[in-house]
């Protein structure tokens, strides 16, 4: 949901439909995840229930504002850096396995034309 205005979305890190927020910087994001539905990141379990977002939506729909717990704050800023390693990671293994294929393929082409 909408950190800004409470209004839900598909996912956590998009542009609100409601108001247009973005989350952009590492605690924008690790806000928008904390009031996201309950998911893990590696061990960590990450969100809140459907019922606790919905009451957390109205109050911020009426103006009331949801303090974060700067604790649940830097667990949540520690999991998506976590993530980010890894996709990094995963990123840079791809690339390297397809230019590992396409290179095979390169030589099995000049050992059997």
């Amino acid at each position: 949901m909408c950190v800004r205005c409470g209004a839900f979305k598909r996912r956590p890190l998009v542009r609100c439909s409601g108001c247009g927020y973005l989350p952009f910087s590492e605690y924008e994001i690790a806000r928008a995840l904390i009031l996201s539905e309950s998911f893990h990141i590696g061990g960590t379990a990450i969100g809140r229930s459907r019922p606790e977002l919905r009451r957390i939506a109205k109050e911020i729909r009426t103006g009331r504002a949801y303090l974060f717990d700067p604790k649940e704050e830097q667990i949540a800023l520690s999991a998506y850096r976590d993530l980010q390693t890894i996709t990094r990671r995963k990123r840079v293994w791809n690339r390297v396995a397809w230019t590992g294929i396409a290179l095979l393929i390169l030589i099995l082409l000049y050992l059997f034309l």
